[in-house]
């Protein structure tokens, strides 16, 4: 499906911005980061201005309790936006991870900040194909952070459009994977890469296409005719 450029994801990418090159939890520091890049938004309304600093400032709280969190529990970031590089077979994966983590108990886990509304199901979590990418180019030691021999605790999003437990953010976790998720997974890759080299190109209607929080453009395109 297609997506187009909008407020939101706009918002979303300064804010990810924000948290790379965050050298401090404090609220205010990370707020003046957000507001140095707030020109970059195109926003017409002058109410709509004032309704999206107030939605940028909830999430740069949330991130920042997020991170005084982490600090806290005598976590250690080891790399932010470390991109890998995997292939496998006709299959080709990479791109960035937000953070590579280390917990209090020596686990690394790769983390992605999520600022979109959505919030996956527990099994949802479990097939996850954007962390699930990532344990494959940890297994495959292709992501620089993570270093050798390190004990391995699976992925996490980290939410902060709406909290939970009487947080401002939520941590759903996949967890860390067992031979067989790998390797179902890695089938999974294989089968998408045969598709998409292939000569014929079944368009399927997805989550992605209805999805309410979605960017995707193809509602127009499973929207079924009005006739008068």
């Amino acid at each position: 499906g297609g997506g187009s450029s909008n407020v939101s994801s706009g918002l979303g990418t300064i804010i990810h911005d924000v948290m790379e090159h965050a050298e401090s939890s404090d609220v205010e520091r990370l707020w003046a980061g957000v507001d140095a890049r707030w020109p970059e938004l195109v926003i017409e309304a002058g109410w709509q201005e004032a309704a999206e600093r107030r939605k940028a400032r909830s999430l740069t709280e949330a991130l920042a309790e997020y991170l005084q969190d982490f600090e806290r529990g005598g976590g250690e970031l080891l790399g932010a936006e470390t991109g890998f590089e995997i292939a496998d077979g006709r299959a080709r994966l990479r791109g960035p991870t937000d953070r590579v983590e280390r917990d209090a108990d020596g686990a690394v886990v790769i983390v992605d900040l999520k600022t979109g509304r959505a919030v996956p199901s527990a099994a949802a979590m479990a097939e996850h194909p954007q962390l699930a990418a990532y344990q494959l180019a940890v297994d495959a030691g292709a992501v620089p952070a993570v270093p050798q021999g390190a004990e391995l605790g699976g992925a996490k999003l980290v939410i902060v459009s709406s909290g939970v437990r009487g947080k401002r953010y939520r941590e759903p976790v996949q967890e860390r994977f067992d031979e067989e998720r790998r390797e179902a997974f890695r089938a999974r890759v294989q089968a998408a890469a045969e598709g998409m080299a292939g000569r014929v190109f079944l368009a399927r209607i997805d989550e992605h296409c209805l999805a309410p929080h979605a960017f995707g453009d193809c509602k127009v395109h499973v929207i079924g005719e009005v006739s008068g």
